[in-house]
């Protein structure tokens, strides 16, 4: 069975555990400055600014959402300029954009992937042309499904192989009900020379991509950090 991932839009529960203990925090009150200050979205429609960032220690992913109104965008901007002056890794999201980021381009793939498989943002600058473009047009098609399989073969867990692919809505979900059958189709991806990940479990059992490439190193980063948001992914793997 080969699920199509909705674009950024899937029904993902939001108090799903991150791997390595990431955790979503939401924002804490805090005081306004009286200083003067620009309001990038004065005017645009009435939907809450997200901020999704690391912590220092790179331990945790923080999803905050700051509210609509003035006051939940100046804070909003706030927490985000401390983040992008202390180092860390942030995107800040709006209606479903990706408006800002800051961080090393892995970084900001692996959150953007996060936020991708929760459902809080498009791909952004990963499909647009620039230094952080992983997706391209991609019609390969579909490999027919082997019926060879054993029955003593079955999970009850299916097994999932993940790849990128642009016109798939950015990433590409097949289940497997078989392991013979999910190593096969796998090994026919690393054959190929395609960026994936076969997850099982809740862990990622193996990779493939050419990870010298920094382009599908980051469309592997991307995966891992889709299938964490989206809750396929719950320990290291």
């Amino acid at each position: 069975r080969t699920r199509r991932h909705p674009g950024g839009h899937c029904p993902v529960d939001r108090a799903t555990t991150m791997p390595r203990r990431h955790a979503h925090h939401h924002a804490e009150p805090d005081d306004d400055d009286a200083a003067p200050w620009t309001d990038e979205f004065a005017g645009e429609s009435d939907e809450d600014v997200v901020l999704i960032s690391t912590d220092r220690h790179g331990e945790f992913i923080k999803l905050r959402a700051f509210g609509a109104d003035a006051r939940g965008r100046k804070r909003a901007r706030k927490h985000y300029e401390k983040a992008e002056a202390k180092g860390l890794g942030v995107v800040k999201t709006k209606g479903g954009r990706v408006r800002a980021h800051s961080g090393s381009a892995k970084v900001v793939t692996f959150l953007i992937g996060v936020a991708f498989g929760l459902g809080e943002c498009d791909l952004g600058p990963l499909e647009a042309h620039g230094p952080l473009q992983i997706f391209k047009e991609d019609h390969e098609p579909d490999e027919e499904d082997d019926d060879d399989d054993d029955d003593d073969d079955n999970h009850r867990e299916a097994w999932l192989i993940m790849k990128v692919q642009k016109d798939k809505g950015g990433i590409s979900v097949e289940e497997i009900d078989h392991k013979k059958k999910a190593k096969r189709k796998f090994d026919k991806l690393e054959h190929r020379k395609r960026t994936g990940v076969l997850v099982h479990g809740g862990r990622v059992n193996e990779v493939s991509g050419d990870m010298k490439d920094d382009v599908k190193a980051r469309q592997l980063v991307f995966i891992i950090g889709c299938a964490a948001g989206e809750g396929l992914v719950k320990h290291g793997g």
